[in-house]
């Protein structure tokens, strides 16, 4: 597989970043001593062999007596004030992933160092003086540390920077560089160099390549980056990944930024799915146990649940497996356990089968190969009395078949295409899933038709979320592994395809609607994808958004699907539309991820509702910005709905946009529909109560609980905030702030309705619960 960058951070196992090549020759050099035997036929030449192999191990221990194991600080703002603050940590990640590209440094992980800091009670723009250093770099088990500050004035910026030998707190280097501030990856590059040349380190010509390559030159994704890394440390985790989203969207090339942010991900997904899933669980079983006719398929699931709290990892990994399989509407359970689909809200165990699905991906690693990805064949315990025996037969039965499961390359396929919409993935997280569980594959020794099988899903998925070099490198392997004729003409066209692409990338200057309508052609032949990068190439020649360009964006922009197992990401929330006809969204980032909902309807009967988050919740803090003013490439690409929209009466051209909570019974076959909802109407904010008629009916009657005059009418954009603390409910329209008490069944899923006629888009959404 092709080589990635490192972002370094809390993704990496606590401890040393790197082992340097001296240690791990002294090691192997260790490892031949201890395996030779005397020979009679070539003692002499044994001898020999031993006697370079003990200089070897002397001028190994002489070496690493004192390694070079680098702790990268982050670095201050030497302004006063904090404006730019988040730029060390962005310095600091970069210096630290170009360090530990040369084989000879260890670098400290930043986590490590964020630790340090808390226990030592040391401010965020402390200076460090010599003793200081030293006793962080002796807790870090540093042998040198680098510090340094940061001053950006107007279009200037300089970087000064200090590197200390921790043993007898020596400064081996004090040095600044300074330039324009939209070149800070020059200077950033020319202060690495600085300190590999102080550090004294030989570094092998291709580790010089690594270190040297720019990981952006776009000043404002840098800045982004930053700030991410600096939610996170704050655990503000939602700002945090929409920031480096946003690095990401800003230079598609940040390869650091999209490690970072996978991740960070990675690990916020598994610390909301533990959370998310006991929350849920514990309700689901108090709901079960209450229901007579259910109380031994609930008996099962408590049983199972418990063993995921207190059994070994591999029965806690097979009991979360079974938990997400009995509540996943689409799983057929037989027994006992097949009346709890019967009954209850489909939507809401949909969402408890994803939450256990995301436990169940979260600790994979940890028991894989025990554990399959996707395990088949796995059936739950169907009788109390017997329980223990037949979960001892899951149990066995799950590791007894995961060698065949992970090598089973059609099951890895749909599995894959299954879960990551249980996971609520995008595509680029679709394809980083398949990438793993390709390496994991790879410890299983596998067969050379499924390295190749796999090989060829894994280069279809990087072209098709336009990671051509990761793409093309994989194809260039399968090529060095598989010469039949048809996989040759095969891996020939799908070559010619990301020249195509790159060729595209590079030239057309409108580059994210570039990027929106090339994603969207993933998945199609090799022919027709070279047809579409034609057709898209000559609609976006100009600098101009062109009408054929702005509609191929409205077609794929459309919300396709009121299916309940059908999302788009809205920023960081999985959202589901119940009545979509009138949706579309703003640009895709990605084929599943949008950051704006986008509405527009000329019927005034017309009403969506949509669901946003993957778990109910009782305490939150819901922001938005709603603008009702539609823009450029709506205008373009929606022509015949433009002139409709021109036609309307001033007052008909606003809808009406609702904050959703509470909400529950969504797919109920007994219940109707529940909850509350926030109204923005022309002149005033009014909360009420709503319910719907009949079970699956969508249109909702009002109860009026509170209402509070506001001029709604004229402001082009509205900034909205809908807060819930378990006692009061706060409400914010542009800078206007009323509050009641909290409804006694406010807990739910949170959701948005837009109802009536005109134009209105929904975007900044962030969902802060506690």
């Amino acid at each position: 597989m092709r080589r990635r960058p490192s972002s370094f951070h809390d993704i990496a196992p606590r401890g040393a970043v790197r082992a340097s090549g001296v240690e791990r020759l002294g090691r192997l050099t260790a490892m031949n001593v201890r395996s030779s035997a005397p020979d009679p036929r070539g003692y002499a030449a044994v001898m020999l062999g031993r006697a370079l192999c003990l200089c070897l191990l002397v001028a190994s221990a002489t070496a690493t007596a004192a390694p070079m194991r680098v702790a990268v600080m982050d670095f201050t703002d030497a302004a006063p004030g904090a404006a730019l603050d988040a730029l060390g940590k962005g310095l600091q990640s970069m210096i630290t992933t170009d360090l530990s590209a040369a084989a000879v440094f260890e670098l400290v992980e930043r986590a490590r160092l964020h630790d340090i800091q808390a226990e030592l009670k040391l401010q965020r723009r402390a200076e460090f003086d010599p003793k200081t250093a030293v006793k962080i770099g002796k807790l870090a088990g540093a042998s040198h540390l680098v510090i340094g500050s940061f001053t950006v004035v107007g279009d200037k910026m300089r970087l000064d920077c200090q590197l200390l030998a921790v043993q007898g707190a020596t400064i081996l280097l004090a040095e600044k560089v300074e330039g324009e501030k939209a070149a800070f990856f020059e200077l950033e590059k020319t202060l690495v160099q600085k300190v590999i040349i102080a550090l004294g380190a030989k570094v092998t010509p291709k580790d010089r390549a690594e270190v040297s390559k720019v990981h952006t030159a776009d000043f404002e994704a840098f800045r982004k980056f930053g700030e991410g890394i600096g939610k996170y440390d704050e655990q503000k985790y939602d700002e945090a990944v929409t920031l480096l989203r946003a690095a990401t969207n800003l230079d598609a090339n940040f390869k650091l930024a999209q490690i970072t942010l996978a991740g960070y991900e990675e690990l916020i997904r598994k610390a909301r799915a533990d959370v998310n899933a006991t929350r849920q669980a514990e309700a689901e079983l108090a709901r079960l146990q209450a229901d007579k006719e259910m109380q031994l398929g609930a008996q099962i699931v408590e049983r199972l649940y418990k063993i995921t709290r207190s059994g070994s990892k591999q029965e806690k990994q097979v009991a979360t497996w079974l938990l997400a399989e009995i509540h996943d509407p689409g799983y057929r359970v037989r027994g006992p356990l097949g009346t709890l689909g019967e009954r209850g809200d489909r939507f809401a165990r949909q969402r408890l089968s994803d939450n256990f699905y995301k436990a169940y991906w979260s600790t994979l690693a940890e028991v894989f190969p025990a554990v399959a990805p996707f395990p088949k064949d796995v059936s739950a315990p169907l009788t109390l009395n017997q329980f223990d025996g037949e979960f001892a037969s899951a149990v066995a039965a799950m590791q007894r078949n995961a060698h065949r499961d992970t090598l089973d390359s059609t099951l890895i396929h749909n599995g894959i295409l299954s879960l990551a919409r249980c996971l609520h993935l995008d595509r680029r997280q679709r394809a980083a899933m398949l990438e793993h569980v390709y390496q994991l594959g790879l410890k299983l020794s596998p067969p050379a038709e499924w390295k190749q099988r796999m090989q060829r899903l894994l280069a279809e998925a990087l072209q098709g979320v336009l990671d051509l070099d990761g793409s093309t490198a994989v194809l260039l392997q399968l090529q060095r592994s598989a010469p039949g004729s048809e996989t040759l003409a095969y891996i020939t066209e799908e070559l010619e395809v990301n020249r195509e692409l790159a060729r595209a990338l590079q030239e057309v200057k409108r580059k994210d609607e570039l990027r929106e309508l090339l994603r969207a052609v993933a998945g199609s032949s090799a022919a027709s994808k070279k047809s579409a990068v034609k057709d898209i190439r000559m609609w976006l020649t100009g600098g101009a958004l062109t009408t054929e360009a702005a509609r191929e964006l409205m077609r794929i922009r459309y919300w396709m699907s009121a299916s309940a197992d059908e999302y788009v990401l809205i920023g960081a929330e999985p959202t589901w539309a119940f009545n979509h006809t009138p949706l579309s969204t703003g640009p895709r980032s990605d084929v599943l991820r949008a950051d704006e909902i986008r509405y527009f309807s000329g019927n005034p009967d017309n009403t969506s509702l949509l669901v946003t988050g993957a778990a109910p919740s009782d305490r939150f803090t819901l922001k938005l910005a709603v603008p009702f003013e539609p823009p450029l490439d709506w205008r373009l690409g929606q022509q015949n709905e433009f002139e409709r929209y021109g036609k309307l009466k001033s007052e008909a051209r606003r809808p009406t946009v609702s904050v959703l909570f509470g909400l529950r019974d969504l797919e109920h076959k007994e219940r109707p529909l529940a909850g509350y909802a926030v109204r923005l109407t022309r002149g005033a904010v009014r909360l009420v109560k709503i319910t719907a008629k009949s079970p699956g009916d969508r249109k909702l009657r009002d109860q009026l609980i509170a209402e509070w005059p506001a001029e709604l009418a004229t402001p082009k954009q509205l900034s909205v905030s809908v807060a819930l603390d378990g006692k009061l409910l706060t409400v914010e329209v542009n800078g206007k702030r009323w509050s009641v008490p909290a409804p006694a069944d406010a807990a739910g899923f949170l959701g948005l309705g837009i109802d009536g006629t005109g134009y209105v888009a929904i975007g900044g959404l962030q969902i802060v619960r506690s």
